[in-house]
């Protein structure tokens, strides 16, 4: 079993955009309590039929019966197997008339247990058919975040002939049925649906310690020719913008050669005072 381990954290609320939960019967056992909160021996089956044992968080102010439970998207951790259930409603009693205790009784029967979450591929196979998705994912205050690791990969069914996983350090999204558990503890996941969301955070490659020289050169050409088409699309924009301005016609005074006006003479002012000029008088001749 691997020691638990938990991400280092540069701040006391650091989040992580993963997680996982589960979805199947669960059978609990014994509990020791303590202020409502609930620590219950707790077994999941893979597909295998194997059972798996692990713990189980749970917080009730009733003690949790023994007996199956069908689990509803319940957080799981794997590095060690551990749950965490925040409200009863999470999981579902089964009548024991049902469970499969009763032979003369007809039974419930078992249903297969999957898994769901987001998680960054730390490593892929060379056909692109298997991979390894690590993440961590939040079980309660107790506990905080805590590892988990999977390995997805596609049945070789003609369904998935065509289907094939992203590179390392993408960021998916996926749905599969826990098929068995290998010698390493690390349960293998049959594929029934899977996203690629985006490049998972450097963060998060960091505290998976995923090295950082994963990322290949022409990755890192990509990013760099999509950061020159969005700045040859600011300089176009930039231009359209300066062309719809409207443009303001200047006004220029050309300067006036060689008046035809002789030159004032010094003291002649046109905002001055104007004296009249005296009105010329005609002359009569006098009466001969």
């Amino acid at each position: 079993m691997v020691s638990p381990a938990r991400p280092p954290a540069s701040s006391k609320n650091v989040k992580w955009p993963s997680h996982l939960a589960v979805c199947g019967d669960l059978i609990l056992g014994a509990a020791e309590t303590t202020d409502c909160v609930h620590e219950v021996d707790t077994a999941l089956y893979s597909n295998d039929g194997v059972d798996h044992s692990g713990s189980l968080n749970i917080w009730s102010r009733e003690p949790v019966a023994q007996g199956l439970y069908l689990s509803t998207s319940v957080a799981i951790a794997t590095h060690p197997l551990r749950l965490s259930v925040g409200d009863t409603y999470q999981i579902r009693l089964v009548p024991e008339a049902i469970d499969g205790t009763n032979t003369d009784m007809p039974a419930l029967p078992p249903g297969m247990t999957s898994m769901i979450g987001t998680g960054a591929i730390t490593w892929v196979a060379e056909d692109r058919k298997s991979c390894k998705v690590e993440g961590f994912t939040y079980l309660n205050k107790t506990h905080g975040w805590q590892r988990f690791q999977l390995n997805l990969f596609f049945e070789d069914t003609g369904r998935w002939t065509q289907w094939t996983f992203s590179a390392t350090g993408s960021l998916i999204d996926f749905e599969g049925v826990v098929m068995h558990k290998d010698k390493n503890d690390v349960f293998h996941v049959a594929v029934r649906r899977v996203a690629l969301i985006t490049t998972a955070p450097q963060q998060l490659l960091q505290a998976l310690d995923v090295p950082t020289a994963a990322t290949t050169s022409q990755a890192e050409r990509v990013r760099q020719a999509r950061a020159a088409g969005r700045e040859q699309a600011r300089v176009q924009q930039a231009a359209k913008d300066d062309a719809s301005l409207p443009q303001e016609t200047a006004q220029v005074t050309l300067p006036v050669k060689d008046s035809a006006q002789p030159p004032k003479e010094a003291g002649d002012d046109e905002d001055g005072p104007v004296t009249p000029t005296p009105r010329k008088q005609r002359r009569l001749n006098p009466a001969i």
